[in-house]
């Protein structure tokens, strides 16, 4: 379709980009006709990487502004780091009692936050009283109460070393040795 110049100068569009005009006021369109400009297929037209490249922060920049929201978001608490955890609360001893549940701060995944703190220093307080009681049962009682699954003798097989059987000189080895 050709567009006409009216008097005044202003091009007439056709029908079609009009109503994209008045669906998207922000946007020019770009026409084929009189190479009216669009202003988002410009910006892709003319895209420069060492403009963008140039204007990006430097490395040291950038670690600098990150330690500092870091430090930022340590001294301000959110709403995040404020949560409580009610430790005593039944629901939660699986945490404290069963290791799927263990909390590990050498994954990177870790969050260090004040009820992971909490938690950690509940697990440390209360395998610290278990190992007391059993202490206090075994110079009472005379017996190391244990769980029944630790208290098992085990020969295992010979691994893989890579040294055959004769030279090892026995087939396995004892994990609790019984004396004879």
């Amino acid at each position: 379709m050709r567009q006409k110049r009216a008097a005044g100068g202003e091009v007439n569009m056709p029908v079609e980009e009009a109503e994209i005009h008045l669906f998207t006021p922000n946007i020019e369109v770009k026409t084929r006709a009189t190479g009216a400009v669009l202003g988002l297929q410009e910006t892709r037209r003319h895209f420069d990487l060492r403009h963008e490249l140039h204007n990006r922060p430097s490395k040291r920049k950038a670690k600098k502004m990150k330690r500092m929201r870091e430090q930022e978001a340590a001294t301000n608490p959110s709403e995040a780091s404020s949560f409580k955890i009610d430790v005593d609360d039944d629901r939660f001893s699986r945490l404290f009692s069963n290791p799927e549940f263990a909390i590990d701060p050498t994954n990177p995944n870790f969050k260090k936050t004040a009820a992971t703190d909490e938690l950690l220093r509940v697990k440390r307080m209360r395998s610290s009283k278990l190992q007391f009681t059993r202490l206090k049962q075994k110079a009472v009682g005379g017996q190391d109460q244990q769980p029944s699954g630790l208290s098992f003798v085990s020969t295992a097989g010979p691994g893989k070393t890579g040294k055959s059987e004769k030279q090892k000189g026995k087939k396995g080895f004892t994990l609790f040795a019984k004396n004879a």
